[in-house]
């Protein structure tokens, strides 16, 4: 893994934007993916959930359309791992009502990583 060094207080700003800007299109992503959703569930009354079981065990076809919804699926749980990563350690600064709470810590694992 290739190792970052960050010092100053401008480099420490400029890594806390890049995790801030990362996370909301993430967030936006997500957002948008979950629409893409409800539309499916909307055109073919049934949950997402219901749906990717039966897709899953072979019981809805290989329809394109049925594909697509399954794709948005496969990628509506991918952003939320890549949340869950970037919310995670080393990256946890983000809590309650998505305030930073702690930079600062995050920038010292950084450093003791070297």
């Amino acid at each position: 893994m290739e190792k970052i060094k960050v010092t100053g207080k401008s480099k420490k700003n400029l890594v806390k934007n890049i995790l801030l800007r990362e996370r909301a299109i993430i967030i936006n992503s997500i957002k948008a993916t979950e629409e893409v959703l409800r539309n499916y569930e909307t055109k073919n009354g049934m949950k997402s959930s219901k749906f990717y079981k039966k897709y899953l065990n072979g019981e809805m076809g290989d329809a394109e359309d049925f594909m697509l919804w399954a794709a948005q699926i496969q990628s509506l749980e991918r952003l939320k791992s890549d949340i869950n990563d970037l919310e995670g350690e080393p990256f946890g600064i983000w809590k309650d009502n998505e305030k930073v709470k702690d930079v600062n810590r995050f920038i010292g694992k950084l450093r003791r990583s070297r």
